[in-house]
């Protein structure tokens, strides 16, 4: 889901006209008049008027455009005229008549000058084609056109935030987030122009997309500009896990980012349930409410926990070796392998994804590796696998899950609940 500001503003434009200092002729001399060609320019000559830097063409930073004109042989009453248009639109941005001397006899020469610009609520001189008309006593006598040039839209930033402002702006820039909370991806363009498009990908951990949203740009607002996309849970919580967003621009990635929900580990391990067993020198954590059974023979220990809720998709295992007993960290993976291809062969499953392999340290300093498989069932649900190898007090000790993709908030709070609440001795 996405939101945006479709605030648009109205752009109006200021004037002035201004006569360079006139030479007055004398009234026995009645010269011819001359009306030179209607100049646009970035910048004047300030006691003359006369154009310095002349251009056609102004990029959308522009903050005064001028138009100057040089006559001679004008009498003070005579009218001029300056006409801006606006040929996109058809609109006349501005229409001003004045004198070139009011209440002055005789006859002068100088430039005649107009300009636009840009002010506190005006930000921008809108692209498009203008023409400008200069006219003597009603008369055109010279016409100048020019353009701003439409600006590219850029992107300036982008942050993840679990809270923005009216403006969709970040508040709270953060990379974590609890499964509850709505993550924002907040993109900020310089311009915010039709015909351009924005899109954000959403990926979950075994990197398929979830969400795609692509936003269409249809108003123009030359601003800087936020813009909020969202990944929520539709009708629960967003699962835990490790996540990543991708931003477009028109179809050319910008950047990936990288985030992790949280699953609430503290509300399934309040009653202080655990397991302990000295002759393997291991104990761990128990969630509320669940179940375990152990046995114990010549190839080690086993324990199989199990929600109370004995209809969902879970299952924890956990295995401790003979003491000295245990194969080298070298053929972890290779184990790790032929047990998920084990498990998807006995359920009809079929494993799909990259295999993800971590090497971590538990809250209490406790080095482990692990491995994650990503398998579909014939019903299309996907389940995860996690195979997990600590070794420690002269055993090895395996952790063994398996989840429904549904449940792996519960799943990943089990999971992380019994790795970092382990003891060895």
């Amino acid at each position: 889901m996405k939101k945006i500001n479709l605030r648009r503003y109205l752009v109006m434009l200021t004037v002035t006209a201004l006569i360079s200092a006139l030479v007055s002729f004398t009234a026995s001399c009645v010269p011819e008049l001359v009306i030179g060609d209607l100049t646009i320019c970035k910048d004047i000559d300030q006691e003359t008027f006369e154009p310095v830097i002349q251009k056609d063409e102004f990029d959308i930073e522009t903050k005064k455009i001028y138009a100057t004109i040089g006559y001679s042989g004008a009498k003070g009453d005579d009218n001029y005229r300056f006409k801006w248009d606006n040929e996109n639109t058809g609109e006349t941005v501005l229409d001003e008549t004045s004198q070139y001397s009011e209440g002055e006899s005789g006859y002068f020469e100088g430039y005649a000058m107009s300009y636009i610009e840009t002010y506190e609520d005006v930000k921008v001189v809108p692209p498009g084609s203008y023409n400008i008309e200069f006219y003597h006593n009603g008369e055109l006598k010279s016409t100048a056109s020019f353009e701003v040039k439409e600006p590219e839209v850029s992107i300036s930033e982008v942050a993840l935030a679990d809270e923005i402002d009216e403006n969709y702006a970040p508040i709270n820039k953060t990379q974590e987030f609890s499964s509850t909370e709505i993550v924002y991806a907040c993109v900020n363009t310089d311009y915010y122009i039709s015909g351009n498009t924005l899109e954000a990908k959403w990926y979950d951990l075994r990197g398929e997309v979830i969400v795609e949203t692509t936003e269409d740009m249809k108003v123009d607002l030359y601003e800087s500009v936020w813009t909020a996309f969202t990944l929520e849970g539709q009708g629960r919580d967003i699962p835990a896990g490790n996540y990543s967003v991708e931003i477009y621009l028109n179809d050319d990635l910008y950047g990936s980012y990288d985030f992790e929900v949280t699953g609430a580990i503290e509300d399934i391990f309040t009653q202080g349930n655990k397991y302990s067993n000295e002759n393997y020198g291991v104990s761990f954590a128990v969630p509320d409410d669940w179940t375990y059974t152990e046995s114990e023979d010549a190839d080690g220990l086993e324990v199989d926990l199990s929600p109370s809720a004995g209809n969902l998709p879970i299952g924890f295992m956990f295995i401790a070796s003979p003491e000295n007993d245990y194969p080298p960290s070298s053929q972890y993976r290779g184990f790790a392998d032929d047990v998920s291809s084990s498990i998807a062969a006995d359920n009809n499953w079929e494993q799909v994804g990259d295999i993800q392999e971590n090497e971590l340290v538990t809250e209490n300093g406790i080095e482990y590796q692990d491995f994650t498989y990503f398998s579909k069932d014939q019903n299309g649900n996907e389940w995860g696998v996690v195979i997990t190898f600590i070794e420690g007090s002269d055993r090895l000790y395996v952790l063994f899950a398996t989840v429904m993709y549904d449940y792996f908030d519960i799943g990943e709070s089990v999971y992380y609940g019994m790795l970092d609440s382990m003891e060895l001795k």
